[in-house]
């Protein structure tokens, strides 16, 4: 009788750490720590769902935005800086006409869609996998001509002897308690 409880005592243990860790493990290539920040971020300003309409209707603007979260890693003087903010224009174009570097678009049962920005390998200790998923880039890289001044809040955080510190927030001009 013991042995029974003490194999299924073993087997509940087992089953329990492998569903805790393939949260992370089996569906992404991010490191927990950065994934969970990026989750905080997109439960606090989730994709607005696309308006359904009668035919008649005239779609409003927000349907034709293109949602996709961003992950950046750079230097500022001798700090690691991640920041982690949402773009209604697919994946932006900084560089005006020149292609931007974009080190992976990432997305699994629990993170939505979100591109990564990491030329300098920067971040290279919380993710795992670089990837080079081309046609997913090419579905989210539109023409960024397009003039919408929707900036959501963009969340800052520095890279302390292997720990993200939150750093600040660059406040946006769209709050994630407001509506379109």
């Amino acid at each position: 009788m013991r042995k029974i409880i003490l194999l299924f005592t073993i087997i509940i243990f087992s089953c329990n750490n492998s569903t805790n860790s393939s949260k992370t493990d089996k569906y992404s290539q991010i490191d927990y720590e950065l994934y969970n920040k990026i989750l905080e971020y997109q439960k606090k300003y989730p994709i607005p769902k696309k308006i359904k309409l009668n035919k008649n209707e005239i779609p409003p603007v927000e349907n034709s935005f293109l949602y996709i979260y961003e992950v950046t890693f750079t230097k500022k003087d001798l700090d690691t800086i991640v920041s982690i903010s949402m773009s209604p224009v697919g994946i932006r174009n900084y560089n005006g006409n020149l292609p931007i570097q974009v080190n992976g678009i990432y997305k699994d049962k629990y993170l939505n869609v979100t591109y990564v920005r990491d030329p300098l390998k920067l971040g290279k200790k919380y993710i795992k996998k670089y990837l080079t998923n081309k046609s997913e880039i090419k579905k989210f890289n539109i023409n960024n001509d397009m003039n919408i001044d929707l900036i959501y809040d963009e969340f800052l955080y520095r890279l302390n002897n292997g720990k993200l510190d939150f750093y600040k927030i660059n406040i946006g001009n769209y709050s994630a308690k407001s509506s379109l």
